[in-house]
Order: structure tokens, then sequence, then C-alpha cells
């Protein structure tokens, strides 16, 4: 009896004392002029609410701690502030500053939340609203219009993301708040993420092995998805599009519910497209996929703290390009193709003790990958058949004391990869992480610090290719850390600097792989020899926001010990090259410029332009680095105008898209040449219904990019694609 009335008590502890907490006020601008359709979020409880005609907004039932407040509201500067409800019920009226330049992203990825200009990691966000304004069909095509991110490609549907030239196990995919594991080694295995209920993309670039894992040597792809619905009531949007180069096209659903304390979401989508036609009119072979997904998430905002639930379920059959065909050819039937299958589980929490906030995060994935050698028709058994089945567990405490904000956490990983065929080009293997590390953020007048430290360890168990031997166990351990901030220089201006140590362990196919990979035409040779990697990374920044203009600059230098890479041998099995894997010292150096400039006096016309600068040297070979992305420009001219008569979010947008050629060559590396591209994009909503008309590659230009891996067998990606894109919300 006593140690159920102790239970008891600890549980109401952490949930809190006291539920009666109000808050509300108005909003205003700074001629006193309340405003209305604002939107105020609190970010820890996933509430929201829009002010009224007179510029009021109420929350009650909240806790006292203290809560992280976004106040945005279109052509205004968003507002982020904390809000102490320890003190008691309160009425807090906010003055919003009129801005011309977009409205700031709430960053979610750094671990505290700040805005995009304020943040101490380099990280930027990518609203899907704006990215989808392509005709491209991949979002991950979208995403490469970001400066410092590029695509490993084959044809549509295979992308593999590159930040600052680092790919594969080295940049992480976070969907839901769940790494994504898809046996991310091979450079054919591409990353499929259900597009519908996605918010926005938040990318950092660079080490951020502190709180993903020690493999986020490169970066991190942070898939956010929608807030809430803030009010009672259902949510529901229909998508159709349609393509003309693949003759293809996309249909989504995503449904949403909220009643005063509980939400929820569904969605599918199903996307089909066919063979895609070059320049020139040839056919690009079996460049075809499909794609299904369905998901849906559930919770609950109490005053004590959140559950959230999510499940997610993708398939995509995927073909592996092996040539051309000029028109009128008849199309074989004994093309290789792919297939992956994820399916996700998550729970996740935030509870509240004191003045600790405790965020438990549990989850599961299943990754069903197989490859075939001929077509479906034929029915034959997977060449290869894998499935790698992950659960991990991630606890975070958080604490905020005055000007400091402290993370405290550990996270585990118990993976095990199983063949499910006869063939197996890498072992079975178990796979097990165990992280403790620690993040500090404190601020005061013009100056922001932020330092973290990081221990990992990792073993791995593998059975190798011959089943009688006796199990052989790697084991891999190091510490990370990170020293950054930003100083204010004036009320316009940042001056942001970083320092990170981090360190990646070779993965279990860099490891034992040993046999033909069918989806990447060559003999695979691992090395149990290998050691990890260790980098050090220096980057600094400069980000200075005007009244109608934003400038940015960023210079990073990243020295790698016992860097990881792939080369071929003189060696052949078959048909197949043999291709090893080797260690060397590497340096990625480089860096990212732009400007946004949104004139006040037109303000519905809108110019931006970037560039990026990537090099990868190997420093023991004094040569180059395979697969560097050449130097990138990026232009882009836009109208965009809120309310035209009855039409409303009226847009057009012009891009410009220049890759240098890329001379700088590993050994064995084939050249690519400059090319050109221009995009076009108009759209607009009528009542409930949005319209949009894209062209990609307008003028139909052959171009084969420099990390395309068709680029040995000269076919040339996509020529002109038009897309048709409708949407009602209801």
């Amino acid at each position: 009896m006593k140690k159920g009335i102790l239970f008891i008590s600890f549980f109401l502890s952490i949930i809190g004392c006291s539920w009666a907490q109000t808050l509300s006020g108005t909003i205003a601008n700074l001629n006193n002029e309340h405003l209305a359709d604002v939107h105020i979020y609190l970010l820890d409880l996933q509430r929201g609410t829009i002010t009224t005609k007179d510029g009021s907004y109420s929350f009650s039932h909240l806790p006292n701690k203290i809560l992280k407040v976004q106040i945005s509201s279109l052509g205004f500067e968003t507002l982020i502030c904390s809000v102490d409800m320890r003190l008691g019920s309160q009425v807090l009226n906010f003055e919003l500053v009129t801005s011309v330049i977009e409205m700031k992203e709430v960053l979610l990825s750094g671990g505290f939340v700040s805005s995009q200009d304020r943040s101490v990691v380099k990280i930027t966000s990518k609203k899907l609203s704006i990215l989808n304004r392509s005709a491209s069909p991949s979002l991950l095509i979208n995403l490469s219009s970001e400066p410092g991110v590029e695509m490993i490609s084959q044809g549509n549907s295979i992308m593999k993301p590159v930040i600052r030239g680092l790919s594969g196990n080295r940049v992480l995919s976070i969907y839901q708040g769940v790494r994504i594991e898809n046996q991310a080694w091979g450079k054919e295995h591409g990353v499929y993420i259900p597009e519908e209920g996605l918010d926005r993309i938040e990318v950092i670039k660079g080490p951020a092995s502190l709180l993903y894992g020690s493999d986020a040597m490169g970066g991190v792809l942070n898939f956010i998805p929608e807030k809430p619905l803030y009010a009672r009531g259902r949510e529901t949007r229909v998508s159709l599009n349609g393509f003309s180069n693949t003759n293809g096209y996309q249909a989504t659903l995503w449904t949403k519910k909220r009643r005063d304390k509980q939400y929820h979401a569904f969605g599918s989508g199903y996307h089909a497209h066919n063979d895609y036609l070059q320049s020139d009119g040839d056919t690009a072979l079996n460049s075809r996929f499909t794609q299904f997904y369905t998901h849906g998430l559930w919770g609950y905002s109490m005053p004590w703290g959140i559950i959230e639930g999510v499940y997610s379920a993708s398939y995509t059959n995927a073909g592996i390009m092996i040539g051309s065909e000029s028109p009128g050819d008849s199309i074989r039937k004994d093309e290789p193709w792919q297939q992956s299958g994820d399916h996700i589980i998550t729970t996740q929490a935030t509870f509240w003790w004191g003045d600790w906030t405790l965020k438990p995060h549990i989850s599961y994935q299943l990754n069903h990958r197989k490859e075939f050698d001929r077509g479906k028709e034929f029915n034959d058994e997977a060449s290869i058949d894998m499935e790698l089945r992950t659960s991990r567990f991630d606890f975070k405490a958080l604490r905020s004391y005055r000007n400091l904000e402290l993370i405290i956490g550990s996270q585990g990983m118990h993976q095990e990869n199983a063949n499910v065929g006869s063939f197996k080009l890498i072992p079975n293997a178990t796979t097990t992480d165990k992280a403790i590390f620690s993040l500090m953020h404190w601020k005061k007048g013009k100056v922001q610090v932020q330092f973290g430290v990081r221990f990992d360890h990792r073993k791995i168990s593998s059975s190798t290719n011959n089943e009688t031997a006796i199990p052989e166990n790697n084991y891999f351990y190091d510490a990370s850390f990170s020293l950054g901030g930003t100083y204010k220089l004036n009320e316009t201006t940042v001056f942001r600097t970083n320092l990170a140590q981090g360190y990646r362990a070779p993965s279990l196919f860099e490891l034992y792989a040993d046999g033909v990979h069918t989806g990447a035409f060559r003999y695979e040779l691992g090395n149990n020899n290998l050691k990890s990697e260790h980098n050090k990374e220096w980057d600094v920044s400069l980000h200075k926001q005007g009244s109608n203009f934003t400038f940015d600059i960023s210079l990073f230098d990243n020295h790698i010990n016992d860097f990881i890479y792939s080369a071929p041998t003189q060696d052949y099995q078959g048909d197949y090259r043999v291709y090893e894997h080797l260690q060397t010292k590497a340096r990625l150096y480089g860096g990212e410029f732009g400007f946004d400039i949104h004139p006040r006096l037109v303000e519905y016309l809108h110019f931006k332009s970037s560039v990026t600068v990537v090099y990868g040297d190997n420093l023991s070979l004094n040569k180059p680095l395979p697969l560097m992305p050449p130097v990138s420009f990026l232009n882009e001219l836009k109208f965009e105008k809120s309310e035209w008569r009855r039409l409303t979010n009226l847009f057009s947008s012009i891009e410009l898209e220049y890759k240098a050629s890329q001379n700088r060559l590993a050994i064995d590396e084939l050249n690519s040449s400059s090319y050109m591209l221009i995009n076009f994009g108009v759209g607009l909503s009528y009542g409930k219904l949005d319209l949009g008309l894209f062209a990609r590659n307008l003028l139909n230009k052959e171009y084969i990019p420099h990390l395309s891996l068709m680029k040995g067998q000269g076919i040339f990606n996509p020529g002109r694609n038009i897309a048709i894109k409708i949407s009602t919300t209801f």
C-alpha cells in the first residue's frame, strides 16, 4: 500500500501540480493597430490559436513551466519568446515589426528552439509548399536547390543526398523524429520519404553527431511534420499532379482532425512514372518507378505533457537503369529492378518534472530491400533479399535556468540485418549502439555560446558469409564534441562560428561486403581491418538582414582521418570489376554565398541568388575525392501577390540553374560538362482550389550531372518536363 502511494505521489510530481494557468493578451503592430489572424503557437504543447478581429488571443489550462511561444503573421517578423508560467496566469501584449522578407522559421533540429538567423548551428529551413513549386517528380530533386545540398542520382527515382561533399552513411535522414535506416551504403539505395503531411525540411550543414549519432558527420535532413490543427474540426487535402515527360501522375490524400486535447491525422499517396524521355527523344530504359505510402499519427496534448504515436509504411519499386532506346525500339522485359519497403512505428512523449522537461522516444523500423536481375514477369527469386530491423531508444532531459539551457540524454540502438534469400552480399549481423551526451546553450546580451560532448560505443557481431565460422565481433568507441557561438554585431548582422570533432564507425557493408552487387554493376569487397573515421570541422558564417534584403556567407574546412572510400581494382569477378574499401586522409572545404532581395517599394518582386563551392582532396594520393559536386550557381526571380480580385496566393517564378564543368577528378572518374537549365512556374488559388503549372528544363537541354550514376553509360537526364498540379482543401 505504501509503495502504491509513493508511486502515485511520484507520478503526480511528474505531471505537475497546477494546471490552472492562463495566457492571454493582444497582438498589434508598431502603430498600436490590433492585428487579426496572427498565429500564436505553444511549441512545447503543440497547441495554437489565431487572434480575433480585435487582435486578442487566449490559452487556458497551462502548466506551471517556462513555455516557448512562436508568434507569426505574413508581412511581419516572426517573434519567438519564452513565457514563465510559474509566475501564474499572465496577460501579455506583443508588438510585431513589419517585414517584406519571408517569415523566419522556428528551427527544431538544433536541440534548442531558435529562429534560423539566431541558431548557433548552421541550419536552413525549406517549406514544402515552396519546394513543391516544381515539375520534378521527386521532392529530393527540389531540395538540391538549397546551397550546399546536392543529389547522387539514377534517373528520377533514386536519390541520395549530399551535404558539403559527404553522402551515404555520413548524412542522416530523420522522419517523424526517427533516423531512417535503409541500407544507405548503396549509391543506388535512395531515400524514400512519404511527402504528404510534411511542413518543411530542416538541413543541418556540417557535423550533427551530438544529438543524432556518430554517423551524422556530414549533416542531417530533418523532415518536419505539419502542426496539428489549432481548433476543433477536420481539414482534408486532396492533390493530383500530372507530368508530361514520364506520362506519370501523383495522387495524395491528407486529412487531420482535432478535438480539445486530442488530434490525429492520416495520409496516403501513390506515384507512378514511366521511363523518362531524354532531350533527343530517346527513352532512358528502365527509369520507371512506382511508390505507395500510407501513414497515420495520433496525439494527446494535456497540461502535464504530450504523447504522440506514428505508423508509416511505404513501398517503392524502381527500375535499375541499364541504357537507352530510340523511339520504336521494342521494350525488353528482362530489366533489373529493386523494391524497398519501410515500416516505422514510433511513440514519443513530453513530460514535466519540476523544472525539467523529459522526452522519451522509442521506435521500431523494418526496411526490406530486394534486387532482381530480371523483370517482374519472370517471378524470379531476388538476387539480394535483406531485412534490416532497427529498435531505438532516445531519452532527453531539458532544463532552463536564467540564461542557460541544458540537455542531457542517452540513446540506444539494436539492429539486426538478416538475409532472407540464398545470396548474401553482406552477412547476417547484429549492431548495438550505446551513447550518452550533453548539450549546453548560454546566452547573454549579444553573445550566444553552445557546447556539447558525446560518447558512443558500437558493437558489430557478424556471422560472416561462412555460416560455420565463429561470429566475429568488432568494437568501436570514441568521443565527440562541439563548441560554437554567435555574436550580434548590430541589430541586422550576426556572426557565427563552430568547431566540431566527430567520428564514424565503418558500416557493416564497408567491413564485410563480398559479392556481386547487380544494382551497382560491380563486385563489392569489404575490409574488416577498417578503423573509425575521425574528423575536425571548422565553419564560420555571417548573416545580415536589412529591411528589404538578406545576405549570407558560410565557409567550412573539414579534415577527416581514415576516410573510407570505395575504389576500383584491376581484378574482375566474371564480368564485374572488383571494388575494395580503402582509407585515406581527406579534406573537404568550400562555402556558400547568397543574397535575397525583396524591394519594399515593389514588395511583390523577389530576387535571390546563390553560389556553392565544394572541393574534396585525397591527401594520401594528392588527388581529388570522387563524386565532388561542381561549382553551382542558382538565380531566381519571383512574383508573389497575396490577393487580386477573387484570386489569392498568386505567384510566378523563373529559375536559372548553372553547373560548372568538373575537371577535378579522382582516379578512373569521368569528367562532366557545364550546363544551364531554365525552370518556370506559375500558380494561384481560387477559393479552396490551388492550381499550378510548372516546367523543368524548359529549353530541353541535354545534360548529365556530375553526380549522376549513369554518366558512364552516357545517359542524359530528363528533357523538358511540364507538370500540372491541382489540390483542394476542405
